[in-house]
């Protein structure tokens, strides 16, 4: 119920900024809020490249969002001021008779531009909180549990839980999109994290197995991929899996998506061969020198020396 009244509270706050602002401001208000998501969106790349080569030590995707912030509140005030200057410019350009009727038909006509915006926004909102488990502390710090407006758009969400909890690593998004719903995490997932994080391995969220394991808090499966997150470390097994048409170098320009869809399909590598990957590390540590990738076509003497030492047990 505290939800539904918050909510009311902010349409109604919307309802009274637009009949202040009226039509002509909050119509511009609008339509530079488009255009700049629009333009921003378009151009964070290639503007967020030019300040990436003036100041390299920035990393790329802060340059990225710096460029789209900065765009979008160049053309969002562009719009604004526009829309100011043609307002007055309407005002001016009428009789004086018929200045303050058309003064009150604006302040109507921007209150129900505040109404439209603060239903959109009051959706937004809601559909957000649809999608946070009723009995998750979350749900409940914001009243959404009892909101009679969260239960009538939680069927609209239904679609979403399930093509999100549905994404594999196959799919063209799989690098874009979780596939489970975050929860409170776990002892052990927290641990976890610090590894895969330390490794550089965070796009690994996008394969299902892995979000389910870290998601479940079972000890032994964090341990598991812990185990296999550091022997996919290692430059060794990575010489290995090149040799065997797997290569875990990924280009600056790859896509995100490219990304994470190529570590969880190596993960997966690795993890069915694990016991070779492990023989491919002991034998590196031998005194026969192990060279990288293949020599005359054959696999090189590391991971040789590995499938003698498997074939032999």
């Amino acid at each position: 119920m505290i939800f539904d009244i918050v909510m009311a509270l902010v349409a109604g706050l919307l309802v009274l900024r637009g009949w202040l602002r009226g039509f002509y401001r909050s119509v511009a208000g609008t339509i530079g809020l488009v255009a700049g998501y629009g333009i921003s969106y378009a151009s964070a790349r290639p503007v967020g490249d030019k300040l990436w080569g003036a100041y390299p030590t920035l990393p790329r995707p802060i340059a990225w969002s710096l460029a789209a912030f900065a765009v979008f509140i160049v053309v969002n005030l562009a719009v604004v001021l526009t829309g100011d200057a043609l307002l007055r410019a309407r005002v001016k350009g009428l009789p004086p008779e018929d200045r303050r009727p058309f003064l009150r038909q604006n302040r109507r006509g921007g209150a129900c531009m505040g109404l439209l915006r603060g239903a959109l926004l009051v959706l937004f909102i809601s559909l957000a909180a649809a999608l946070i488990p009723v009995d998750h502390r979350i749900a409940r710090l914001l009243g959404a549990d009892e909101s009679k407006l969260v239960n009538v758009v939680r069927p609209l969400v239904h679609p979403i839980i399930k093509k999100a909890t549905s994404i594999t690593v196959g799919d063209d998004e799989s690098g874009e999109i979780l596939s489970a719903v975050l929860r409170d995490p776990e002892a052990a997932r927290t641990a976890l994290e610090a590894v895969w994080a330390k490794e550089d391995f965070q796009a690994l969220l996008a394969d299902p197995e892995f979000v389910a394991a870290a998601e479940s808090g079972n000890t032994d499966a964090m341990a598991e991929d812990e185990r296999l997150i550091r022997l996919m470390g290692e430059a060794d097994v990575q010489d290995a899996l090149r040799s065997l048409g797997v290569d875990l170098a990924v280009d600056q320009e790859t896509s995100p998506g490219d990304t994470a869809r190529a570590l969880a399909r190596t993960r997966k590598v690795v993890k069915q061969l694990a016991p070779f990957l492990e023989a491919v590390q002991a034998a590196s540590k031998t005194d026969r020198p192990a060279t990288e990738g293949t020599t005359g076509g054959g696999p090189s003497p590391t991971v040789q020396d590995a499938m003698d030492a498997l074939s032999s047990e």
